[in-house]
């Protein structure tokens, strides 16, 4: 929707509600091709299979965890998105929020679902 000049105002409730939408087993397929990722001599990055290496490694003795979402630890979550998906926008298209209309999560899902 950016060619529109249209964008999800929270990006991360964006994602973690295409996320809902699919099957484990289609989850544990793609999680299963990130393990194969290798990182190269030449590699700007490390793959994917590393970087997730190194996140379990870490998660040692004094590590707090839970299962509960991230919206559990902030009083405002959502304005807190908001901010950090406009953060986004700036950062990565130099875009300001009075540049584009940004869409509500629920609006662009539905359009998702009302499309051709």
């Amino acid at each position: 929707m950016k060619r529109e000049e249209r964008l999800v105002d929270n990006y991360p409730g964006f994602v973690v509600s295409l996320r809902s939408r699919y099957s484990a087993g289609f989850v544990g397929r793609l999680l299963a091709g990130l393990e194969q990722g290798k990182t190269g001599m030449f590699s700007a990055h490390p793959a994917d299979s590393d970087r997730m290496a190194l996140a379990r490694k870490q998660l040692s003795c004094g590590t707090v965890t839970s299962a509960l979402p991230a919206s559990a630890l902030f009083r405002n979550h959502d304005a807190l998105c908001r901010a950090v998906t406009l953060e986004f926008y700036k950062q990565e298209f130099g875009l300001s929020e009075e540049s584009c209309e940004l869409v509500t999560c629920r609006n662009i899902l539905e359009r998702m679902e009302t499309a051709p």
